[in-house]
C-alpha cells in the first residue's frame, strides 16, 4: 500500500483525461471545481487559473498551473477498513521511500481543522532528477469514527526553484492550496460495501476493487498494491515498474487513433518530452510493400473483446519513462460502455534503462492481460 508520493502524481498525469467538472453548490469566487460531486462525495475547488484532469470514474483528481511551472493540487480518496487516522497515516506514509533526499520540514504530522473535522498535515522536501520539491499532504477524514466512509488526502506539491516572478515556487502558489483548504467541504455519498472478492488466478493477486469496477485486473503475487490512490494500481518494489487500469467515455473522438493522439498531446503539456514508440512486435502496414512502415500499434484480444496496444517514451526533470498502453474496446462505439485502459510503466536513468525494465516485465503484462476479465 505504501508508495512513492512522486510515482502518484505520474500516476496520475497517466491515468487522467481532460474533462470539464461538475457539481452542485455555489463556487467560491476565483475558484473552480475539481470533483464531482455526486462521485466522490467532496466538493474540492482549486484557483481558476489552473488546468483540470481528472477520469470521470477512478477518483483521482489533478490541478497543475502551467508546463512552465508544474505546481499542482491533487486530490483521491481512500476506504480504510477501520482503526483511527492517525494510526492509519502512521502506517501509509512513508517519507523513506521517497529517496535518500526526503526530510519532514518540522515535527510533524501537524493537526490543522478542515471542513469542521482534525487533519494530520505533512510538510516534507525531495528530488526528483535536478529539482527540489517540497509538499504539504492533508487526510481529512469524513467521518473520524467511521475511517470506511473515506479519508480525502489533498496533496500540494510544488518546486524549491524560483518562478517567472523570481519567488521560490512553493512559497509563491501556498495561498492557492490554503483557499481550497478553506473551502474544502465533504458532499453527499453513501456508505458502500465491497463484495467478496473473486478468487486469484494461480500465481496473481487481485489487484482491482469489485466495490468500484466492472472489471478484474489480476498481477503477480510479487507486485505491492496500492489501491489507495483511486484506481487499479500495483507496482513491483524491486525496480518500481507499475501497472495501472481505469476507464473512460472519451469526450469527441470518434476512434482509437483519434484518442492516442489526443492522449499524446495532453502528454507534451504535462512531460518534458512525449513520443510515441513503434511496437517491435508490430505488423507492417501492408506486407507487399515494407517501405510503408509498421503500424503505430499492436491488435491484441482481451477477455474476448478487441484491443490495442500503443506504446510511448517520455522524460520529466531528467528521469525517462516508458509506457506500454492497452486499450479494452467493449462496443464498436467509444461513448457507448467506455474505454478500458491497461498502462505498465517503466522508469530509469536513461531511455536505455527504462526500456530494458520495460521488455523485463513484458511477459507479466501478457499474463495480466490473458488473465482480465470483465464482470
Amino acid at each position: 500500500m505504501k508508495k512513492l508520493i512522486s510515482s502518484l502524481l505520474l500516476i496520475c498525469l497517466l491515468s487522467l483525461s481532460l474533462a470539464s467538472c461538475g457539481g452542485s453548490g455555489d463556487t467560491p469566487p476565483g475558484m473552480k471545481l475539481l470533483s464531482n460531486e455526486a462521485r466522490d462525495g467532496m466538493l474540492l475547488y482549486v484557483p481558476e487559473q489552473y488546468t483540470l484532469f481528472y477520469d470521470e470514474t477512478s477518483g483521482v483528481m489533478l490541478a497543475t498551473l502551467s508546463r512552465i511551472d508544474p505546481t499542482s493540487i491533487s486530490g483521491y480518496t481512500v476506504y480504510p477498513s477501520e482503526g483511527e487516522i492517525s494510526e492509519y497515516v502512521a502506517a501509509h506514509f512513508d517519507l523513506a521511500e521517497l529517496g535518500e533526499d526526503a526530510v519532514l520540514e518540522a515535527d510533524y504530522p501537524l493537526l490543522q481543522e478542515i471542513d469542521g473535522r482534525e487533519a494530520p498535515t505533512y510538510v516534507y522536501s525531495f528530488r526528483r532528477g535536478e529539482i527540489d520539491y517540497r509538499a504539504m499532504q492533508v487526510y481529512i477524514p469524513r467521518d473520524p469514527e467511521n475511517l470506511s466512509l473515506g479519508v480525502a488526502v489533498l496533496t500540494y506539491t510544488a518546486r524549491m526553484t524560483e518562478s517567472v516572478t523570481g519567488l521560490v515556487a512553493y512559497t509563491e502558489h501556498l495561498e492557492d492550496f490554503q483557499k481550497t483548504l478553506q473551502v474544502f467541504s465533504f458532499g453527499e455519498k453513501g456508505e458502500s460495501v465491497s463484495p467478496e472478492a473473486p478468487t486469484p488466478t494461480d500465481g496473481m493477486i487481485l489487484a482491482s476493487d469489485p466495490a468500484i469496477t466492472n472489471y478484474r485486473l489480476y498481477v503477480p503475487e510479487s507486485y505491492t498494491l496500492d489501491l489507495k490512490i483511486g484506481i487499479t494500481s500495483a507496482y513491483d518494489a524491486a525496480d518500481r515498474t507499475s501497472v495501472t487500469a481505469f476507464y473512460c467515455y472519451p469526450d469527441g473522438v470518434q476512434s482509437v487513433q483519434e484518442y492516442i493522439n489526443e492522449r499524446l498531446t495532453k502528454y507534451l503539456t504535462l512531460f518534458d518530452t512525449c513520443e510515441k514508440v513503434i511496437p517491435s512486435d508490430a505488423l507492417l502496414k501492408d506486407e507487399s510493400d515494407p517501405s510503408l512502415g509498421k503500424n503505430e500499434y499492436v491488435a491484441l484480444t482481451v477477455d474476448g473483446f478487441p484491443a490495442f496496444r500503443y506504446e510511448f517514451s517520455a522524460t520529466l526533470d531528467g528521469v525517462s519513462f516508458r509506457f506500454a498502453e492497452v486499450l479494452i474496446l467493449r462496443d464498436k462505439g467509444l461513448t457507448k460502455t467506455g474505454l478500458y485502459t491497461v498502462t505498465m510503466t517503466a522508469n530509469g536513468a536513461d531511455m536505455a534503462e527504462a526500456e530494458a525494465r520495460l521488455d523485463a516485465h513484458r511477459a507479466e503484462l501478457a499474463a495480466m492481460l490473458d488473465a482480465f476479465r470483465f464482470d
